[in-house]
């Protein structure tokens, strides 16, 4: 990355007032609305960006196993002081102690409810491809179920 597309960069976020301080994306986000520019022809995440211009640690900025983990849990935030470097399983505990894991019913390709589960889990006698029919998901998501593999936050 050179001074250009940092330039670049510094046109596409405004700081927000306030105890947070929040440095905010105002360009088009990706699909899970993370900011992103393309550098060296390739599309970057711009608190990756960011973080990189200020630790200048290539070696995490190019490793695609280490993530640039936000402190403030705002996605669109490209503050260096709100991000650090981490791994994945970092970020899964971070959200889970934020409160901000998006599990069951608030995940986004949820099809069952949290009483559906329950209902399911009182009924293990019954045929799971008859469960599964009547709840419109696979065999697999209600032997899943059953088994406490997910839905283990109910």
């Amino acid at each position: 990355m050179n001074e250009r597309d940092f330039e670049r960069f510094n046109t596409n976020y405004e700081i927000q007032e306030g105890e947070d301080g929040c440095w905010l994306w105002t360009d088009k986000p990706t699909t899970y609305g993370y900011g992103c520019m393309r550098i060296n022809k390739k599309q970057q995440k711009a608190h990756r960006i960011s973080l990189y211009h200020h630790t200048q640690d290539a070696e995490s900025f190019n490793n695609p196993k280490i993530l640039a983990r936000h402190s403030c849990r705002n996605r669109h935030c490209v503050n260096p002081q709100h991000l650090s470097w981490g791994t994945s399983k970092e970020n899964m505990n971070d959200k889970i102690r934020d409160g901000t894991l998006r599990n069951g019913e608030r995940h986004s390709q949820s099809k069952l409810t949290e009483t559906q589960v329950r209902e399911i889990r009182t009924r293990i006698d019954e045929l799971h491809k008859d469960l599964a029919i009547e709840y419109g998901v696979t065999q697999s998501a209600i032997s899943l179920i059953i088994h406490n593999k997910t839905w283990k936050h109910i």
